[in-house]
């Protein structure tokens, strides 16, 4: 299959194979988002395909890269560059021709072959002596050196036979999100138990500078998800971290992930990934963490999550206290139906130690009276799996807060439980 594209279409093509954002290729050429977005989505048309994942796929594997008229490596080898006859004059003296009897000629012609001829069976010596004495160390030194079981096709994407994947991420002024999806030939799920793909990640470590000072990252969550899109399955992974160093919005950060990929995938060596991200979304944040189990409000509330886990019980406490002023108006329209949560999600990073749980019940208390208020509320689980005493748990308990907390999405709290009697 083949597709004509554009000049400028050609461009945006060789931007995208090298792993830039839309953004990224608008200010490489100098022109606006949604000019890109244009033509990003004539190029799909002319593909056939409808992701940019798909597009890449197909570019670097179908052979469509000669078809863009974008240059391929390997046809740069020889000279462009027409080589000049040589005339009869030298510019200054012409030069004198004359026949040459035939027979010397011959003479000529032998006797320059026959040197050839030597000239190359020296050469061949040569060279079969130097393989002798070197056979052994050149074998073992190009096999390490040359060996890949994965080509780059950009700092954020890479191929594997048929896989490609594909790594992105999400900056703001206090949380990095970094994405690696994976994009496999339809049917390939059918080689593992139940049709489901294993995670693609066994082990990841990221890092991010910004101007080249590194910025100190904290983990607090992960997963994954898998879907199809068109003839691909497509099965997605991500981390995410608070910055304990906050930048400003707009600074460029660079990050660099570190994946080791599960062994069904191939690929037995860590690859790096490398991506540019931009902080955004900063403004006027909802809270911070004043440590990795108490929060501040912007309204001024301060929220500290308590959780204890024993062999038959899991409770989780959580206290909020703060200007009475921040609980007036909910207080004269909600007299009795104030809360510090409203809903609290169990999630566990490490699914081998992770238990069953049955939740039991809950309750709270009031706000109080005077110039502060002080309200608790809690919720008590049965534990349904077996626990060793002294074993730890990494949990994430992620809260949604009432409406008066002005706390609109859930906050992950993240702990490290130790089970007790």
């Amino acid at each position: 299959m083949s597709a004509s594209f554009s000049a400028r279409e050609r461009e945006v093509i060789e931007l995208l194979l090298q792993g830039k954002s839309n953004k990224q290729i608008a200010v490489a050429l100098g022109v606006s988002n949604r000019t890109v977005e244009f033509h990003l989505s004539n190029i799909y048309a002319k593909l056939g395909v409808a992701s940019r994942t798909e597009a890449v796929l197909k570019l670097s594997t179908g052979g469509l890269r000669e078809s863009t008229g974008l240059a391929v490596p390997g046809m740069l080898r020889d000279s462009a560059v027409e080589k000049a006859d040589k005339t009869a004059e030298n510019g200054v003296i012409p030069i004198r021709l004359r026949r040459q009897p035939m027979k010397s000629i011959l003479r000529f012609l032998l006797a320059g072959a026959l040197l050839t001829i030597l000239t190359l069976a020296w050469v061949f010596l040569a060279r079969v002596r130097g393989e002798n004495r070197l056979a052994a160390p050149a074998t073992t030194i190009t096999a390490a050196a040359t060996e890949a079981s994965y080509r780059r096709l950009s700092p954020s994407v890479v191929v594997k036979d048929d896989m490609l994947f594909e790594a992105s991420g999400r900056l703001t002024c206090t949380e990095l999100t970094f994405n690696l999806n994976g994009t496999f030939p339809e049917g390939f799920a059918s080689q593992f138990p139940n049709n489901e793909i294993p995670p693609l990640v066994a082990d990841l470590t990221v890092a991010a500078s910004e101007d080249g000072a590194p910025l100190e990252l904290e983990a607090y969550a992960g997963g994954g998800g898998g879907g199809e899109t068109g003839h691909f399955e497509v099965l997605g992974q991500g981390a995410a971290y608070r910055l304990l160093t906050p930048v400003e919005e707009g600074r460029p950060v660079h990050v660099t992930a570190l994946v080791t990929f599960n062994d069904y995938i191939g690929i037995p060596e860590p690859v790096a990934f490398e991506l540019d991200l931009w902080a955004e979304d900063c403004a006027s944040p909802a809270y911070e963490y004043l440590s990795p189990d108490a929060i501040l409000t912007a309204e001024g509330v301060q929220i500290v999550v308590a959780p204890r886990l024993s062999q038959s019980e899991l409770t989780i406490d959580v206290e909020a206290r703060g200007p009475m002023a921040v609980l007036e108006d909910d207080l004269r329209e909600r007299p009795t139906g104030l809360y510090v949560y409203t809903d609290i999600r169990i999630e566990f990073p490490d699914p081998a130690r992770a238990f069953d749980f049955r939740f039991f019940s809950g309750g709270g208390g009031g706000p109080g009276e005077g110039e502060t208020f002080q309200m608790q509320q809690g919720s008590r689980y049965r534990i349904l799996s077996p626990l060793r005493v002294g074993e730890v748990i990494p949990v994430i308990f992620w809260v949604a807060f009432d409406p008066f907390t002005g706390i609109a999405e859930p906050v992950p709290f993240v702990f490290d439980l130790t089970v007790s009697p």
